[in-house]
């Protein structure tokens, strides 16, 4: 399962707080009329699907991929879950995004969103794709003053971790992520 808040929590302080405020910035260059009505249409668009997942499960247009009618509700049920989740979550208002606090949205809502694109990510031909963390090798951290990198290697993908030193504590560096 998803473990949102260790992601957070592994963040350097300045970074989530980086994060928050370009959360809250983009809240104030939406429009929140249009926010706000996107979003009933995204939940519109939940509803229909999960009401009609048997009829869009079955529908040959749909299905290019040669799925079972089973194998195809269920990745429709999958979709609508994702979409529930995020338009009952604070994300659904514009009110909501502007006054996000993202670690309290990653103990619930984004908990829950996570847990629901892993389970996406699962079924047979996903264009989602999730790690498989279980199979990581994790590397020595190479060390130079106050930053270090570590190498994950996960089958043929090898990933560099970034790591700063702040004040005698070891935090992942997003600084040119967030820099970009």
């Amino acid at each position: 399962a998803g473990r949102p808040l260790a992601m957070w929590a592994a963040i350097n302080p300045a970074d989530r707080e980086s994060l928050q405020t370009i959360v809250h910035g983009f809240a104030t260059k939406v429009d929140p009329a249009v926010y706000d009505e996107v979003s009933k249409l995204v939940g519109n668009l939940s509803k229909t699907l999960g009401n009609n997942a048997k009829f869009f499960a079955g529908n040959p247009m749909l299905n290019q991929q040669g799925k079972t009618a089973e194998e195809m509700e269920s990745e429709v049920k999958s979709v609508v879950g994702v979409l529930d989740t995020l338009t009952k979550s604070s994300l659904a208002s514009h009110a909501g995004l502007a006054s996000i606090d993202l670690e309290g949205f990653l103990a619930t809502s984004g908990k829950d969103l996570m847990n629901k694109v892993m389970e996406m990510s699962k079924q047979e031909d996903s264009p989602i794709e999730m790690p498989d963390f279980d199979e990581a090798e994790i590397g020595e951290p190479e060390i130079d003053g106050d930053t270090a990198t570590i190498e994950i290697t996960n089958g043929d993908d090898v990933d560099t971790v970034n790591l700063k030193n702040v004040q005698g504590q070891w935090w992942l560096d997003f600084s040119e992520e967030l820099a970009a």
